[in-house]
């Protein structure tokens, strides 16, 4: 059996390989089946594919000492079975869902020697896995907004003309009051929720 935990690694790629390129993450907690104390357990490569470039990167495994399952260190970056970074999918759900752009307008926005983008089919399956789970997002988002201020205001909700809208909405609410300092979130909202959310 072989688990991912995800973990915020680093903000991006560059950060994760400066940090761990050669050293894995120090991983303090119990394993995730039983709560023994797991070992490092080598690593393996593993390619991710930005808007303009392309990395291979080590994702290194842990070993549970008791039950013997293995584990891997997701970084919040990466969508485990997804060779496309969390970015590039928000940059897309984005553009298609707020800005009603087309797939092909989408594609051409990818630029690099062996990079032509996502296909067509390939972009409308991310769409369809955030389609079917974007109900459970509200709702938890929801909770979290109102755990952080239980008087707040949810009139916008109702006047919101999509539930992608509302998602988006949503999140940037949840973020500001979680990180009133800081605006936006340098990679995204997509790795925040990634990690909030396993």
């Amino acid at each position: 059996m072989n688990k991912s935990i995800v973990k915020p690694l680093g903000k991006n790629v560059n950060t994760y390989l400066r940090k761990y390129g050669r050293k894995s993450p120090n991983y303090d907690s119990g394993c995730p089946c039983c709560g023994g104390k797991p070992h490092k357990h080598g690593h393996y490569k593993r390619t991710v594919v930005l808007k303009h470039s392309e990395h291979r990167i080590p994702i290194y495994r842990m070993k549970c000492s008791v039950c013997g399952i293995t584990f891997s260190l997701m970084p919040d970056f990466l969508i485990p079975y997804h060779i496309y970074a969390v970015g590039v999918m928000e940059s897309t759900w984005y553009q298609r869902h707020i800005g009603c752009r087309s797939f092909g307008h989408i594609r051409r926005g990818f630029c690099g020697p062996k990079l032509n983008g996502p296909s067509k089919r390939t972009m409308k399956r991310w769409l369809s896995s955030w389609k079917k789970n974007i109900d459970r997002y509200v709702a938890w988002g929801i909770r979290q907004l109102l755990l952080y201020d239980p008087f707040a205001d949810l009139q916008w909700t109702r006047h919101t003309p999509s539930v992608e809208r509302a998602a988006f909405t949503l999140t940037k609410r949840l973020w500001r009051m979680v990180y009133p300092e800081s605006p936006y979130p340098f990679y995204g909202f997509f790795p925040w929720i990634n990690q909030l959310m396993k």
